[in-house]
């Protein structure tokens, strides 16, 4: 192995067990015994869900390649995805850090580099777009509901619920250029996304874009079918979960809290696992939806954090073997 490539190696290794470890530390691990005693071997169920999730992802995102491109297994897509996502779940350069490690990744696959950076991209910009669009649709349907989805539920609370999302989404859109911009440029992904415009050809990879959205209506149904399908699968955690806690729920109603708990995460996105943030996050939207019991919100974020920190260490496994495969990283000469 090449000085260069075990360096980055090691560099990112480190990087990623310094971040799991803030994340450990501040988990209190007695609370995720009991709340997962609670619902026993169920939780198993949502481990379940977001693997799906995620691999509804992984499909979606291998529709987002040129038609001659798409030539890498689910699978692969699958575990260099996973990677990259929860490498942005625990470092301060967010989703940055991650789109660079699946680019990072995908150089030793026999893919044009411009197929690989404009499928980055398209996969990044049609997540975006139909995370706003399911956040939009459960928003209409909840709020032109007659009947409430819960006994309980204060249907009057809609309105600013609705109002102080879209200012959240807002504040999001406009915070990212202030905070994230700095921190982007003030990292040595700046340089290393630079060296890659340079290198690869920036009108080479916007042409590319442009082909996909125009002439490739295949990719662009599935890879929209498929990203859909992962927000919505993603968002049942949050039922399975109350229903485990004795509390049912309506589908779009809880679409609507999962969204809204993501525009958190967003903003919170240079705080490594976003500790704290989905957790205030989660009160909120539950909030919002008649759900005030503090021992339902703290279940509810106990479980949720425990399923991130096992996606985390699957995530950090499957690099540790898969850098070690020959072939399967590229070599830094």
């Amino acid at each position: 192995m090449k000085p260069g490539k075990r360096i980055l190696k090691i560099v990112i290794t480190i990087a990623i067990l310094i971040s799991f470890a803030v994340l450990i530390k501040t988990t209190d691990l007695h609370k995720v015994i009991s709340s997962i005693r609670l619902i026993g071997f169920r939780f198993t169920l949502l481990l379940l869900l977001t693997f799906v999730a995620y691999l509804f992802a992984a499909i979606g995102w291998k529709y987002c390649f040129r038609k001659e491109a798409r030539i890498l297994a689910v699978r692969d897509l699958f575990i260099i995805r996973h990677i990259g996502e929860m490498l942005s779940l625990v470092n301060p350069a967010s989703v940055i850090g991650g789109e660079a490690m699946k680019i990072y990744m995908l150089q030793n696959k026999g893919i044009e580099k411009t197929d690989i950076v404009a499928s980055v991209l398209i996969a990044r910009v049609m997540m975006a777009l139909t995370q706003v669009a399911v956040f939009l649709v459960s928003l209409a349907v909840v709020y032109s509901s007659n009947t409430p989805l819960f006994d309980f539920f204060p249907t009057a609370g809609l309105q600013p619920a609705a109002v102080f999302i879209v200012l959240t989404m807002l504040i999001v859109l406009s915070g990212n250029r202030i905070y994230m911009q700095p921190l982007y440029k003030n990292s040595g992904l700046y340089s290393f996304m630079k060296n890659l415009v340079r290198k690869w050809e920036i009108k080479q990879i916007i042409k590319a874009m442009n082909h996909f959205f125009r002439n490739d209506s295949k990719g662009l149904a599935c890879c929209t079918l498929f990203f859909f399908m992962h927000w919505i699968i993603g968002s049942l955690e949050i039922y399975f979960i109350l229903l485990f806690l004795g509390i049912k729920a309506g589908i779009f109603q809880i679409i609507l809290v999962d969204m809204g708990i993501v525009l958190f995460k967003a903003a919170g996105a240079f705080i490594p696992g976003q500790i704290g943030v989905e957790e205030i996050g989660n009160k909120i939207m539950l909030g919002f939806i008649g759900i005030t019991d503090y021992e339902i919100w703290i279940t509810v974020s106990i479980l949720r954090r425990t399923r991130q920190l096992f996606w985390i260490v699957t995530g950090l496994t499957a690099y540790m073997i898969y850098s070690k495969k020959p072939g399967n990283l590229p070599d830094l000469s």
